[in-house]
């Protein structure tokens, strides 16, 4: 396996672990979370056409990195809403909808 993807898939493990694999927005969690989960695939819940993803808080077009100190979870309907913005923008733009 590239060891490119293998970093990737622990990471991603990592942060939905670091998480409590919910939504940090909306508190949104997967109904099964398999015990011997490996970051392979994001989490999904097909019942509710939804999934966990990582996101950048700061985004990569805007600088952001792959640390674990610029990542979240999030549900893919707040990963959607929040886009590229950066997170303080978002929230912002959240409360005022």
């Amino acid at each position: 396996m590239n060891f490119k993807i293998k970093k990737y898939q622990e990471l991603r493990k990592r942060v939905y672990r670091r998480d409590n694999y919910k939504c940090v927005s909306c508190g949104w969690q997967p109904p099964d979370i398999p015990e011997d989960y490996n970051g392979r695939y994001a989490l999904y819940d097909y019942n509710y056409s939804r999934c966990l993803e990582i996101d950048h808080i700061q985004p990569q077009s805007k600088g952001g990195t792959n640390c674990m100190d610029n990542l979240q979870t999030l549900c893919s309907k707040c990963n959607m809403s929040k886009g590229a913005k950066e997170v303080d923008l978002w929230q912002d733009h959240k409360r005022k909808a």
